[in-house]
């Protein structure tokens, strides 16, 4: 029997379980009829069209107006009121990005056929006739003149640089000028003279007036000529802290404490002395602490004025823990969560360890939301505490896709499940494929052992590459504690590494290591690092060393000691050119023959977008006499950049790579040296610096190439 053609057999197949299993009436009466889908045509939605703002523009505002469709389905019929709204939200949204006198024509096919156009401008709206039900709407944009600030000038203003204060209103010029991080509006003008007004007030001029003297705009060309008008005025200190502490128990005055200090006196200051103060009597169970101030001025000036802050603090009484709950519990176990929680019931009542609490529910990495409540308190005088917990999605997927200079086209797959078992354990699969690599991993991560900073991690691995002269294979699986230090801005690792290693190379040289071995090592890991941003670097530095010791004592057939330590230093030299320097050092030793105990998958291989840049992946490594990578046992690399920002999202970088070579150890530090010059641009996106970079070879070798194109993502050092 051939199966129906085209649909027909689907409807078959659904009719067939209706009948078999749809209908709620077991007692043999006439089956439910069928789907609407059967009999009915399929409705077609409406179209809503955006055009005019380019095509990512136009997407993005398109996106905007899905506020519109509270449903998940799009309406059969655009009505007047999703017009007018859609062409309001349009109009707003162009306002806000510095186009101020946009205009709108809107075109209209209806239900019945007939076709209307009408148009809206920010003081017009458009007014659509009730009657409507338009099958395509389609908004034509007609931006206008994009605004921005041409100039900007302040009079009376000796506090700040104008350079600081032009930052309250814009993101300043790179070397390349733009418009758009100068754009102006109204609203973006009243938020800079805020923003100004209190970078003045943090400095101690709480009574500074800085208000807009004259807004100049042309509206052919869009440029606006802002004049800002400050008065300063006189500067306060701080010069005495008087603290005096009410305690219901001791009357209405307790203690009084009288402390020197020479500091400007603002908001920001007044918060941070009430903050303090309040977390001192938290840490003693008064949750009901409250801190307010009082100012008395004891030297005026033409210029200044010092005054004495009297802080009263209001103990309040003191509380015990009472009942704590959870609620949104739902795949996570109450015992994970009670075992981090610190409070006991009848101990006193600590809002900064509730605090605490929460930071380390959420880094368990299975909620997205953890808020605490303090209930008003009992007949026992104490308060129940209850935590309102929202579970993150358990299991996430994504899709791997790009392209590097030296695999090429690559592509895989990535699957996270969180929280297994209740227990706030994750899973992680991880599958790559390149033209040159192959790589599949899966770790089993079980957080805060032994500290709510620490984990551990199992790992199963297989690695593929093909590398200059040889294909690499790597196969085994680790056990690896890791722990964050914050206090000291570092983490430490420890691991354990059972491994399977090849090299396949139809001219292997045994003297420079063993094609396969089996290695077990121990490694420990050191990272400290002061950066300013982990992705973009500007400031700080960073320091970090990595030991692995393998022996045949743990199994396995090698025997090697491998060790690498280095760091990078990073320091604006002004506001758009930074300075970039890295170091790092390495070398493998054996306590016999290399040919025994070394495998060649442990020797060092430079070159590529993270080291040499003028040599592909691995060919700025050693060769033999007969002409053959075969690596090295010991390094010493240094690199210098020069990265001038162009805009804030482009950079040109210079740079400079020089390393040491060691292809066997009795040759330690270096027995010959490659460098390489170039330069290269990069972009800023969310994931890290995409580095378009080439390298020139200074001092080639027989084989070396001139130098070497570079297309990679992340910080190379």
């Amino acid at each position: 029997m051939n199966r129906p053609r085209g649909k027909a057999w689907i409807w078959t197949a659904r009719l067939a379980a209706a009948l078999l299993l749809g209908s709620p009436n077991r007692t043999g009466a006439s089956p439910p009829t069928a789907p609407n889908s059967l009999t009915e045509p399929k409705i077609k939605p409406a179209r809503l069209i955006v055009r005019g703002h380019g095509f990512l523009g136009n997407l993005r505002l398109k996106q905007q107006l899905r506020v519109l469709q509270p449903d998940s389905r799009p309406p059969e019929f655009l009505d007047s009121r999703i017009l007018e709204d859609a062409a309001l939200l349009l109009l707003s949204a162009l306002q806000r990005e510095g186009y101020l006198e946009p205009a709108i024509e809107l075109q209209v096919l209806c239900d019945d056929g007939t076709e209307s156009v009408l148009s809206a401008r920010p003081e017009a709206p458009l007014e659509a006739p009730a009657h409507w039900r338009a099958r395509r709407a389609v908004f034509l944009l007609d931006r206008g003149a994009f605004h921005y600030y041409a100039r900007l000038d302040f009079t009376g203003l000796t506090a700040l640089s104008k350079a600081k204060a032009a930052g309250c209103f814009l993101v300043p010029d790179m070397v390349v000028p733009q418009k758009k991080p100068k754009v102006y509006t109204p609203a973006r003008l009243d938020r800079g003279l805020a923003s100004l007004r209190e970078e003045l007030r943090r400095l101690g001029y709480r009574d500074a007036v800085v208000e807009r003297e004259s807004v100049q705009t042309d509206p052919l060309t869009g440029k606006v000529s802002v004049a800002v008008r400050v008065e300063e005025n006189r500067r306060w200190w701080v010069t005495q802290l008087e603290t005096r502490h009410q305690d219901p128990l001791q009357g209405p005055v307790g203690s009084v404490q009288t402390t020197l200090l020479r500091e400007p006196f603002s908001p920001a200051w007044e918060q941070e002395c009430i903050r303090s103060l309040r977390n001192a009597e938290y840490a003693k169970g008064l949750p009901d602490a409250r801190v307010t101030i009082e100012t008395e001025t004891l030297r005026e000036t033409e210029n200044e004025v010092e005054v004495r802050v009297l802080a009263r603090v209001k103990r309040g009484a003191p509380f015990r823990v009472g009942e704590v709950t959870f609620d949104g519990l739902n795949r996570t176990r109450e015992s994970l969560v009670r075992k981090r929680v610190p409070l006991i019931r009848g101990e006193p009542l600590d809002r900064l360890a509730i605090d605490e609490t929460r930071l380390q529910l959420l880094r368990l990495g299975v909620f997205d939301r953890a808020e605490a409540e303090i209930a008003p308190a009992t007949a026992e005088d104490a308060r129940d505490v209850r935590f309102e917990l929202r579970e993150a999605k358990p299991i996430e997927a994504s899709l791997l896709a790009g392209w590097g200079s030296y695999d090429l086209l690559w592509g895989g797959f990535e699957l996270e499940q969180i929280n297994l078992f209740g227990l706030a354990h994750r899973q992680r699969l991880v599958a790559a494929q390149s033209l040159k690599s192959t790589k599949l991993e899966y770790a089993y991560t079980i957080p805060q052992v032994f500290s709510p900073l620490g984990e551990v991690t199992g790992l199963g691995f297989y690695r593929r590459r093909e590398e200059t002269t040889f294909t690499r294979r790597e196969s085994g699986a680790s056990l690896s504690y890791q722990r964050l230090v914050p206090s000291l801005h570092s983490s430490i690792g420890l691991r354990f590494t059972f491994e399977e290693l090849s090299a396949d190379d139809s001219h292997f040289d045994p003297d420079y290591g063993r094609k396969r071995a089996s290695a077990s090592s121990v490694g420990l890991t050191l990272d400290h690092n002061r950066t300013d941003n982990a992705l973009y670097p500007s400031r700080g530095y960073r320091l970090f060393v990595t030991t692995e010791l393998a022996t045949d004592t743990f199994g396995g057939t090698a025997n090697y000691t491998r060790f690498e330590l280095g760091g990078s230093w990073h320091r604006p030299l002004s506001r758009t050119l930074i300075a970039h320097l890295g170091a790092s050092h390495a070398w493998v030793t054996t306590p016999g023959l290399v040919g025994d105990d070394l495998p060649f998958n442990k020797r060092f291989f430079l070159g590529g977008a993270s080291s040499v840049r003028g040599y592909v992946q691995g060919e700025a490594a050693s060769y033999d006499p007969a002409g053959r990578l075969v690596g090295d046992e010991s390094y010493l690399l240094g690199q210098a950049e020069i990265e001038q920002r162009l805009t804030p999202r482009w950079s040109f970088v210079g740079f400079l790579d020089v390393a040491g070579l060691a292809r066997d150890i009795a040759e330690y530090p270096a027995s010959e040296v490659v460098a390489s010059v170039g330069a290269g641009i990069r972009w800023r996106t969310p994931i890290g610096p995409v580095r378009l970079e080439y390298g020139y070879n200074l001092n080639r070798r027989h084989r070396d190439r001139a130098g070497s194109l570079h297309f990679s993502v992340g910080f190379p050092f």
